[in-house]
Formats: C-alpha cells, sequence, structure tokens
C-alpha cells in the first residue's frame, strides 16, 4: 500500500445498459407485400374492414412487388454488364518495345503502344466483336472425317 493514498480504489463497476427493444412490425417499413399484410394483421380488424382500404393495400402491396422485381431485374442486369465489362477489358499492359542498349524507351515508342491499346479498346469495335464472339461460342460445329 502507498502511504500517499489515504483511500483504496473501489473496483471498476461497469453500468447495466437496458436492452434493447425488439421493434414492432408495425414500426418497421414493409418491404414487399407479405410484410404489409402481417403488418396489418396486427392492427385491429375494425380499421380494415372497409373494402376500400382492403384495396388501398392490395395495391400497395403489388406496388411493392413490382418496385422489388424491378430493382432485381437491375441487379442482375448491372451483374452482368460488369461481367462482361471484365471480360472485355485487356489481360494486361501493352509492352513497349525499347532498345536494351537504350538506357530509357524512347517517348515515340511509348506514344504508339498507346495508340496500339487505345484501337484494342475502342468501344463500337470491340462491342461487335463481343456480339459475333458470343454467338460463335452459342453455335457448335461438328467436322466428320468418314474414309
Amino acid at each position: 500500500m502507498n502511504p500517499m493514498v489515504t483511500e483504496t480504489p473501489s473496483p471498476a463497476v461497469t453500468a447495466n445498459l437496458p436492452a434493447k427493444e425488439q421493434h414492432s412490425s408495425l414500426l418497421k417499413t414493409p418491404q414487399s407485400s407479405v410484410q404489409l399484410r402481417r403488418a396489418l394483421d396486427l392492427v385491429p380488424a375494425s380499421a380494415t374492414q372497409d373494402p376500400t382500404i382492403r384495396l388501398l393495400f392490395r395495391k400497395i402491396g403489388s406496388q411493392l412487388d413490382r418496385h422489388n422485381f424491378n430493382i432485381e431485374q437491375q441487379n442482375r442486369q448491372i451483374s452482368v454488364l460488369q461481367r462482361e465489362n471484365e471480360e472485355n477489358r485487356p489481360k494486361r499492359r501493352k509492352k513497349v518495345i525499347y532498345n536494351p542498349n537504350a538506357e530509357f524507351a524512347k517517348i515515340p515508342a511509348i506514344k504508339k503502344a498507346r495508340e496500339q491499346m487505345w484501337r484494342t479498346l475502342q468501344p463500337e469495335r470491340t462491342a461487335n466483336r463481343v456480339k459475333k464472339l458470343k454467338l460463335e461460342d452459342l453455335c457448335t460445329q461438328f467436322h466428320l472425317n468418314i474414309h
């Protein structure tokens, strides 16, 4: 014990935080028609007996489903386009041909290599090549040698 300390330190006390309360499904925004129907089941029946209210919620549910379908369709299209983009990119950089006896590569050789890479990356020609390759990949050719 240190003679300069008059009180002994008390052990550290951790505060007990109250557990987070579970949100009821009424407070969450429904993302599909199924979640909307579940939320409506928790509402008293007297509020949902009106046919116009039921029709309104059916239409809202169908719009939610249609919206979710469009989002999923766009996400799939984005992933397909990203894969095609990765396939179409050059696998590595174009090498600059230079004289090994020289100390550095010459600027005209670097410009020529850049121009050659730009020719391979032209979008219209590349897109036409990809369309042709995709069609050729789907076709199967058989060669029979009969003697």
